[in-house]
């Protein structure tokens, strides 16, 4: 009737029958009702070949709690090992020696808020959060794809995804209130190997002095004449001249100023 693949002939039937009264019984039930929660239930497990998901609607019922937990006993019974993960993690509690009703499994899920952590809006203790902050830093545990290549696909992926997308100026000024004040966990070393690297070299046209970069020229700049002064708008173009002096951009094989 459902695609249903071999197990206990028995309670196939009994699983079949159980399924296709609520279907009849739901028919026009909305997803969700206000004075009693349902829950979707897979007619045909993933673990048994059906879909993930809820996208295929004619494999989907609406079961409340109990019913939900009797249609997983019913697989369970049907199917043994394959089925028993699902069954273990709604009738087993933590902590508890015994196993739960399917009465007692529907009382638990509707005193249980239905969206939310239990804990959701309840302000942690700073001895709480220091316990977690201490135990994280003694037992870090790793990312699970550390070491693994990215692939050039995953990376194109990422770029198409991220391209064009620029953060609101809120988000830009709270990123911004994050950062200030935060020290600097970059070594000098580490700093200055990163400042070469990106660093455009420039000359001044008077003395004939390349610079490593706009920053250290501008830097001699006020060492020289007392001047802040920003000798990269001169390279590009943007002023004329800076605290009296010339400046380009140096290339390999020679500059050409105007």
């Amino acid at each position: 009737m459902f695609n249903l693949p071999e197990g206990s002939s028995v309670h196939i039937r009994r699983y079949e029958s159980f399924i296709q009264a609520l279907l009849q019984k739901r028919v026009g039930q909305p997803c969700y009702n206000p004075v009693k929660g349902f829950e979707r239930h897979h007619i045909l497990p993933k673990a048994l070949g059906g879909e993930e998901g809820f996208g295929n609607k004619a494999n989907i019922v609406l079961l409340t709690p109990r019913e939900h937990y009797i249609a997983h006993l019913m697989l369970w019974k049907a199917y043994g090992k394959k089925m028993a993960r699902a069954f273990w993690c709604m009738s087993h509690v933590r902590g508890s020696k015994g196993r739960l009703s399917g009465r007692r499994y529907e009382s638990l899920k509707q005193a249980l808020p239905r969206r939310g952590a239990w804990n959701k809006g309840i302000p942690m203790r700073e001895e709480s959060k220091q316990k977690m902050v201490a135990a994280k830093r003694a037992n870090p545990r790793p990312a699970h794809n550390r070491g693994v290549p990215t692939s050039d696909q995953t990376k194109l992926r990422l770029r198409e995804a991220h391209l064009g997308r620029r953060p609101s100026d809120e988000t830009r000024a709270k990123m911004s209130m994050t950062r200030k004040g935060r020290p600097s966990t970059m070594s000098d070393d580490a700093r200055e190997r990163l400042t070469l690297l990106h660093s455009r070299p420039i000359l001044c046209v008077e003395t004939g002095e390349v610079f490593r970069s706009s920053i250290a020229a501008n830097a001699w700049v006020k060492v020289m004449t007392g001047k802040v002064v920003n000798t990269s708008y001169v390279a590009n173009g943007k002023y004329t001249h800076a605290a009296g002096f010339h400046w380009a951009w140096h290339k390999k094989d020679g500059y050409q100023y105007d």
